[in-house]
């Protein structure tokens, strides 16, 4: 596993940690066509006084020195797994989905759009993650 936390604060004392954690899958993979599948696991949490609801996100995965662009889900794809949870003081929420990568190393990285109490946007950026298949690394 490798694992990225992100914590961001702002002025409205809007608080939210995301926790980004990628697990590379074995059984989902295709080395010898250059198909490396990866789980990820997204934690969200409000750490703030007053609710936020999360409306999008953006990703970026990118395969190192595999020669092809980047796969991104563009801004601001509609909330996560169809929802756009609200969450209050102390809540949070958990998903997990999968990506491929043309390369044996990667990462990912992306940023997910949020709204205070008041119908204020704010963004929390997700630090890179690394997408590998190194059992050195894992």
């Amino acid at each position: 596993e490798q694992t990225s936390v992100t914590r961001q604060s702002d002025k409205d004392q809007n608080k939210v940690t995301v926790t980004c954690t990628s697990t590379y899958s074995e059984e989902n993979s295709e080395p010898q066509f250059n198909q490396h599948s990866h789980y990820y696991r997204i934690v969200v949490e409000n750490e703030g006084e007053k609710r936020v609801q999360l409306l999008g996100r953006s990703w970026t995965f990118k395969g190192i020195d595999d020669g092809k662009p980047p796969h991104i889900l563009p801004k601001w794809a509609p909330g996560v797994v169809g929802e756009k949870p609200k969450l209050l003081t102390g809540e949070g929420l958990h998903y997990m989905s999968s990506t491929r990568i043309g390369a044996q190393k990667g990462y990912m990285e992306g940023c997910f759009q949020f709204a205070d109490h008041e119908g204020r946007y704010f963004e929390v950026p997700v630090g890179r993650c690394s997408l590998s298949d190194d059992k050195n690394l894992r």
